[in-house]
């Protein structure tokens, strides 16, 4: 007997391949017409299952082929849609230079966001950096909160580029600049949501954005900013806002570890207090801030708590505009990191607190340019200078002299030391320093 007529090689062919041992038992009539039949079946669809467990199609198929998307990303591996498929994968961020202000574009492979837009000088400015790129439609705009250092240019972008959604927290200002915006966003019909903790954001594929602040209702407009967090695999962006300490303990409550921070308030003291820093741990810091600036921009603290940590610090007053271009694995910036030097002395506001309070001795011995030169009481010297009253607003983050018009709505009265240790000096009625 021939070995493909034995009973052994039949069960092989049935479990191996089912029409060629079904053949062979009907041929050599191993079983009745009934069990034989009941065979065919069983093993016939066990062929056929095994069938549609194999590729349907193992030979190249064209780009436009309806088969797996797998089995097409397999096939162009050297044509130029993958290779600009690995092009897409970067994304940039724009520290643009407005001086003391803040406004930075992203760019990812399809789309656009811009968070805040200068002072109001840098409308038409921004307009022009934004249309160098190439960029004629904006898909996220979010203003941060409504200090004219962060929406002073936005009239301007509302009017001259498409918007496809407006970002901004629930805080509101008086001021003229605050209403022409709202009144762009009107006339143009932008969409517009709130800044809140929780708020998603879509910058499209390889890019997650979350809007992680405020977490609660501010009376401070600076803490009320809208704090956004980007992450693109393994590279995150914290983008700060004007968020002072107070609002920053609240934050520090969730893990935002990031790689690159731009630091809160222009780099003021208010701000970037050691606890969140070290919550955050960035490599890099990227500080937006005017040269030469009134307000002493970035505090000799900041720089020096960043420097501590050994943290790459960047700055828009020494660089102009920055750019962090990202992969996904690392980041590279367009400009060198700023170089830290120890400070000669403290800043004035603190060198004369200190002398207030430390150097009662030494009034009469050696008084202060602006004291005066005679006095019947060492202590009566020091009560003059902290008896200095200024005035700050209810929602303000900046301190006035009595007759200021940012005070038409809110008054209130505070020490000259108290109103330096939280607020900045009104640019427009240039209050005592």
């Amino acid at each position: 007997m021939k070995f493909y007529n034995t009973d052994w090689f039949m069960w092989i062919a049935l479990v191996l391949f089912a029409p060629v041992g079904i053949i062979l038992m009907w041929k050599n009539k191993r079983f009745s017409k009934r069990p034989a039949s009941v065979i065919s079946v069983i093993f016939g669809i066990w062929f056929l299952l095994c069938l549609t467990a194999l590729p349907t199609d193992r030979t190249p198929q064209p780009a436009s082929s309806a088969e797996s998307p797998r089995i097409s990303a397999a096939q162009t591996v050297n044509e130029s849609p993958l290779q600009q498929q690995n092009v897409n994968k970067t994304i940039k961020v724009h520290y643009l230079d407005v001086g003391q202000g803040d406004c930075i574009l992203v760019q990812t492979s399809e789309k656009t966001m811009l968070i805040d837009a200068g002072n109001k000088d840098d409308g038409k400015t921004i307009v022009s950096y934004l249309k160098a790129q190439g960029i004629s439609k904006l898909d996220i705009v979010v203003a941060t909160h409504p200090h004219e250092d962060h929406i002073g240019g936005m009239a301007e972008i509302i009017k001259a580029l498409d918007i496809g959604l407006f970002v901004m927290p629930n805080a509101v200002h008086t001021t003229t600049l605050f209403e022409n915006m709202l009144t762009s966003i009107e006339d143009k019909k932008l969409d517009v949501v709130e800044a809140r903790c929780g708020l998603i954001l879509d910058l499209g594929p390889n890019v997650v954005v979350n809007c992680i602040g405020p977490t609660k209702e501010y009376e401070d407009l600076n803490n009320a900013s809208a704090v956004i967090r980007m992450e693109h695999d393994n590279i995150s962006f914290l983008f700060c806002g004007d968020m002072q300490k107070q609002a920053e303990e609240e934050i520090s409550k969730r893990v935002i570890r990031s790689t690159v921070m731009k630091i809160g308030h222009h780099g003021s003291d208010t701000s970037t207090s050691i606890a969140f820093l070290d919550v955050v741990k960035p490599t890099y810091a990227i500080i937006s801030v005017g040269k030469n600036n009134n307000y002493q921009h970035p505090s000799v603290s900041t720089l020096k708590l960043l420097n501590e940590r050994n943290i790459n610090v960047y700055r828009t007053d020494e660089s102009g505009t920055i750019i962090a271009t990202s992969d996904g694995k690392s980041v590279k910036f367009s400009a060198q990191p700023s170089k830290y030097s120890e400070p000669e002395q403290t800043k004035p506001d603190t060198d004369s607190s200190s002398q207030i309070s430390n150097s009662s001795n030494s009034v009469n011995s050696a008084p202060s340019p602006s004291s005066p030169s005679n006095s019947s009481s060492q202590s009566s010297k020091p009560a003059e200078q902290t008896t200095v009253t200024v005035y700050v607003t209810n929602t303000g983050a900046k301190y006035h002299s009595d007759g200021c018009r940012y005070l038409s709505k809110s008054r209130n009265a505070i020490s000259l030391d108290n109103a330096r240790k939280s607020y900045d000096p009104c640019s427009v009625c240039n209050p005592p320093k």
